[in-house]
Parts: C-alpha cells; sequence; structure tokens
C-alpha cells in the first residue's frame, strides 16, 4: 500500500496494489483522523511519512509528523486495514520540545512494530503494538559531548538504529564560526533501558549552519538497509558520494567496504538510494549539474564492482512524467526520492 499527502487538499490518497493491473485507490480527508487526536485542531500539515514494509497484524503502518495550525508537532501513527479502506485508526503523541518540522527525523523497521522519531533534543520510541512511548535524551543516545541534527535514520528489527547526522564541531556562540561535520552514529537500543552506542563513522567534510539551511537540497542525506545481507547505504549528494557499509557484526559501527564517487561534480549523486537485490543498488542524481528537472535520473549499479571509474549498469532517465499543462513557471518536476518494490514478496500489498 501506497500513502500520499495532500497538504493543499487536507486528504490523503491510499493506492492498494500499487504496481498490479488493477490497482485500489481511496480517499482519506485529513479530518477524519484530526476527529481521533484528542486535540483542539483545524488544519494539519503532514511533513514526513515513513512506513515499515510488511503489514502488522494485518494493518499497514504509516507514521507521519504533522503540524497544526498552532505550530504544535505530533507523531501520528496511522494503521490501515489492508482490505478494508473504511478501517482506519489513528494514535498521536505530542512532540513536546521545541522543534523545527523540517529537522525532525522519522525511522520504522521492516515489520512495522517500531517507530523511532528523531528530534532537536530528544528521541522518542514508539512500540506499535503496545502503543507505549519512551523518550531519551539525544546526548544520551547519540553523542554525549555535541549538538548534532538528524537527517536520515535505518531502524533493524532487533532495535539498532543508524543515523546520518551533522554534528556541531565543538561549540561555538556565534553562528558564523559554527561548522558542521558528518557522522554515522549507531546505537543499539535490543535492551531499551539501556541504550549502547557502537563506534561512529566520521567524515571529515566540514558545513556551515547557513548551508544546512538554505541548500537543503544539498545538505539531505538519504540511508536505506538489507537485513538479509547486513548491507547499509549512505547517500551524501553534497560530495556525489555513496557510502556502503557492513553492519555484520553487531558488537560494532558499520565498517565501510566501498566508497562510489561520482566522475561528475554537483549533480546530487545519492540524494535517494536504494539496494534492489542481492548485487545491484540503484542512486538518484542528474545528468548534468543544471540539475534541470527532465535530467533527474536513477541510476542502477553492481554492488560488488570495486572500478574507480564505474558506469551504471542501465538508467532510468526522468523523461516519461507528464507535466501538467500551466501558463505559470512550476516548480520543477523532478524526482525527489524512489522507493523500490519487490513485485514477488507474500507481503506486498
Amino acid at each position: 500500500m501506497v500513502l500520499y499527502a495532500d497538504n493543499i487538499l487536507q486528504g490523503f490518497i491510499t493506492v492498494r496494489k500499487p504496481f498490479s493491473s488493477n490497482p485500489n485507490t481511496d480517499d482519506i480527508v485529513y479530518s477524519t483522523i484530526i476527529q481521533q487526536s484528542g486535540y483542539n485542531i483545524s488544519s494539519l500539515y503532514i511533513h514526513n511519512i515513513a512506513t515499515g514494509a510488511k503489514p502488522n497484524n494485518n494493518s499497514s503502518v504509516f507514521a507521519l509528523v504533522g503540524e497544526d495550525q498552532n505550530n504544535d508537532l505530533y507523531l501520528i501513527v496511522m494503521l490501515i486495514d489492508v482490505t478494508s479502506p473504511v478501517d482506519i485508526r489513528t494514535i498521536w503523541r505530542n512532540l513536546t520540545q521545541p522543534n523545527i518540522a523540517t529537522d525532525i527525523v522519522l525511522g520504522i523497521d521492516s515489520e512495522s512494530a517500531h517507530i523511532y522519531v528523531v528530534q532537536l533534543s530528544l528521541t522518542l520510541y514508539f512500540d506499535v503494538n503496545s502503543e507505549e512511548s519512551r523518550e531519551y535524551y539525544n546526548s544520551e543516545l547519540w553523542d554525549r559531548r555535541r549538538f548534532i541534527r538528524g537527517e536520515a535514520l535505518a531502524v533493524t528489527n532487533d532495535h539498532r538504529l543508524f543515523l546520518l547526522a551533522y554534528r556541531m564541531s565543538g561549540f561555538k556562540i556565534r553562528e558564523h564560526r559554527q561548522r558542521y561535520d558528518l557522522c554515522l552514529y549507531t546505537v543499539d537500543l535490543s535492551n531499551v533501558s539501556k541504550p549502547i552506542p557502537l563506534e561512529i563513522v566520521n567524515w571529515p567534510i566540514y558545513f556551515s549552519p547557513k548551508f544546512l539551511s538554505d541548500h537543503r537540497e544539498y545538505s539531505t542525506l538519504s540511508i536505506v538497509l538489507d537485513e538479509e545481507l547486513d548491507i547499509l547505504i549512505a547517500g551524501i549528494p553534497s560530495i556525489d558520494t555513496v557510502v556502503i557499509l557492513s553492519i555484520r557484526d553487531k558488537s560494532q559501527g558499520p565498517v565501510i567496504i566501498k566508497e562510489h564517487i561520482s566522475l561528475q561534480k554537483g549533480i546530487l549523486f545519492g540524494k535517494s538510494v536504494a539496494l534492489l537485490d542481492n548485487n545491484t543498488y540503484a542512486v538518484l542524481a542528474y545528468a548534468i549539474p543544471s540539475l534541470t528537472w527532465f535530467t533527474s535520473q536513477i541510476q542502477v549499479y553492481s554492488l560488488y564492482d570495486r572500478n574507480k571509474n564505474q558506469q551504471p549498469s542501465f538508467v532510468f532517465p526522468n523523461n516519461q512524467q507528464p507535466l501538467p499543462k500551466s501558463n505559470t513557471l512550476q516548480i520543477p518536476y523532478r524526482i525527489v526520492k524512489f522507493v523500490p518494490w519487490d513485485s514477488v514478496s507474500s507481503y506486498s500489498s
């Protein structure tokens, strides 16, 4: 099942069996879930959506970050019955700490049972089955000494968390003197009462706060994992790099096994990444640095090719996306993210 949020029309569209010859679509207005919230909300803006690969107890589970008319933020857990479009249940949790919606990161495991929300100062854990939640200070969970800004989160079924984040390099009061480097954090939360931070992977590249806030297209990071292969893939578009890491050893942090640096620069190589099968991975990039919509493309590579001048096995260009007729200048119709779909697996819905 696929869920789309339309903040202008204040409604969702669900698509069941989206890649079949006969997909089924249904509309859900925001007011339907607002009525279940228990809060005084008149309008809602959805910022983030995350979903697990498999249904949980016959329900597709979607985790959302929503903002109301008073700029209060919520974790909204939406459970939609896989057989009935009208059977919808939501669970709401108020994100009480001062937050900026764009700095909140969502993660959910493939079994759709555990949801994590990384905020500016706290990380919220929510158990979908028991509906219990728990909060951790980021200084306790991720970094005891430095402030971090989370960007992308991956979660395993056994409660290992992998967070790509920007870390403040020392404490500087004046913003123009602040610098952030890039880190991959790993935490073992198999015992939710006793988090175990593991080794940090660090890249010695530095960014100013202004770059991170004003150039979101470049500062966005992506991450995906495969628990069967024990592989983690991280996309760093600001330096046109994709990093492949092994997570096989659960007693230590990820180990880099391959760094794929694009020969072209400034094409946002790695804005979105996906592992397609045991041998191939896909990367979102642009054909040329102008970043025009029609040059966005998905490039597919061999996972085990160690050639520094590696070429894509094939490319899926953005030349089939229909553009609406308009007399005004539109926002560029780029591919901004892609999600692989296993059409064979029994849990595809």
